[in-house]
């Protein structure tokens, strides 16, 4: 009730303040007489100071005052009853009235419209103390992520080859929204990763979010660069998309989208969110996105990982069991790997598994067989 009595004494206002300045009076019109005899006197001024210059010669300035006052003795005597005409932009009486009615009436129409059409009425009032609570509750938060992340950064400069450390520094940073400080963390992890594809399209996702949520050129360049080195790599495939979007051309985006469900796992989690996406920009742009079909000769959706029951049973494992499951999902996975060597993405997962296990021969050998899956890809 409160906020529609605020409301209304808003709009009370905002209609006053029209309504004063639309009848507000305007000034009466001039006489025709009193104008010319203005003018007149004018001339007569003018022809003074001209004379008083010495640019107008005596003669000439007697007979050009005779002819002026000539005038004025017909405007004084024929035309005191004609009037100047109307100022541009005055309106009709019957105009003006219509007008003060559609506003009378436009203005609270829409407002209370609008409202209803964007925004929330049927959400209860938060009361006070829980909005003073959750001000500084979030505040609270703000101040020891800040802390955290300020004692990150310094281990960090006594630590600095650590990969590990740079990307949780550089996301720690990203969700205090401090994008410059969180770009020179991911360029550390870059660096020493050798510019890892999973980094990259994490950088590039930063860069977006740096500039607003446009993907402007350098992310669509760090993008670019993760799609040639893994191909199925979603987020950059959303975003090289996005960047079709953002430049109006919505087909082309929805074809990058309907490719990148074709390249994914059935139960990847991020099939929900595109799927609307595609809905989203087929419905503002007039396509029907059942006549897009997936580009042929794409590869074949990558491996699963780890389910949701995989997690869980991990959590509730020993250190040593979990070490012993993850291993066991590597050599699973190097195991495929051996019956379908063509998997580069699967190769490239392999060697960061190797690394995070610390057996960096393994690694290199895993992303020597990487590079030799791509370049057989290549046409």
């Amino acid at each position: 009730m409160t906020l529609w009595i605020a409301a209304g004494g808003l709009i009370a206002l905002t209609l006053a303040a029209l309504l004063g300045a639309f009848l507000r009076a305007r000034p009466s019109a001039v006489a025709r007489g009193d104008y010319d005899l203005a003018v007149y006197r004018s001339q007569l001024d003018e022809v003074e100071r001209d004379v008083e210059r010495g640019i107008l010669a005596s003669d000439l300035a007697e007979a050009t005052r005779l002819e002026i006052k000539r005038r004025m003795l017909a405007a004084a005597g024929g035309a005191d009853s004609q009037t100047v005409a109307p100022a541009a932009g005055t309106v009709a009486p019957a105009w003006r009235g219509a007008m003060l009615a559609l506003m009378v009436v436009l203005v609270p129409a829409a407002s209370i419209g609008l409202y209803l059409l964007v925004g929330s009425p049927t959400v209860p009032d938060q009361p006070l103390a829980a909005r003073s609570v959750a001000t500084r509750t979030a505040a609270q938060e703000r101040a020891e992520m800040e802390r955290l992340t300020a004692r990150l950064a310094q281990q960090m400069e006594k630590q600095p080859d650590r990969v590990d450390g740079w990307l949780l520094l550089g996301r720690s940073l990203r969700t205090i929204a401090n994008y410059d400080e969180a770009m020179r963390a991911f360029e550390r992890a870059l660096a020493l990763t050798g510019r890892a594809p999973d980094v990259l399209s994490e950088y590039g996702e930063l860069l977006v979010l740096a500039h607003g949520g446009r993907v402007a050129e350098p992310a669509r360049r760090v993008f670019e660069e993760t799609l040639k080195a893994v191909p199925a790599e979603p987020r950059a495939r959303y975003y090289l998309g996005l960047a079709k979007a953002q430049q109006g051309d919505p087909r082309a985006a929805l074809q990058d989208w309907v490719d990148l469900i074709a390249v994914s796992p059935p139960d990847a989690p991020w099939l929900t969110d595109i799927r609307r996406e595609i809905q989203g920009v087929a419905a503002a742009a007039g396509i029907d996105a059942k006549t897009l079909a997936p580009t042929t000769g794409l590869s074949a959706p990558a491996a699963h990982g780890p389910s949701a029951e995989d997690a869980k049973a991990a959590a509730e494992m020993s250190p040593a069991e979990r070490d012993a499951m993850i291993r066991g999902m590597v050599e699973g996975l190097a195991e495929r790997l051996k019956a379908q060597p063509d998997d580069a993405d699967g190769w490239r997962r392999l060697a960061r598994a190797y690394e995070v296990l610390g057996e960096p021969e393994k690694a290199k050998e895993a992303l020597t067989q990487a590079e030799a899956a791509e370049k057989k890809a290549k046409p």
